[in-house]
């Protein structure tokens, strides 16, 4: 049996600065280290919703891309372990770093 009961895990969602209607790759930057994200999309069918994971750092995010925003998904393991808010949700957040041109 499972001792854990449903809590809640406060999730920074921050906006992104995209310009549309370009062939120009999208590159998102960590928001914890700054290194270049590896950009996946786990459903074809909706390709403006784009996973990032941080091969640095091991952070993930969720993009939006067609409503403009990314949020920080913490681990859960450490939001589990000490039954408290994750330490992503409780810093100071800067705007995402996003380089060349990301199509909404």
């Amino acid at each position: 049996m499972n001792s854990l009961s449903p809590q809640t895990v406060p999730i920074p969602v921050l906006p992104l600065s995209l310009a549309a209607d370009s062939d120009e790759p999208c590159h998102l930057y960590c928001l914890n280290c700054e290194a270049p994200l590896d950009l996946h999309i786990p459903n074809p069918q909706d390709p403006d919703c784009v996973l990032g994971t941080c091969e640095e750092c091991g952070a993930w995010f969720l993009a939006d891309l067609a409503a403009g925003a990314v949020a920080w998904l913490p681990k859960l393991k450490r939001f589990v372990a000490r039954r408290g808010v994750p330490e992503a949700a409780t810093r100071e957040m800067a705007a995402p770093k996003v380089d060349g041109i990301c199509a909404a």
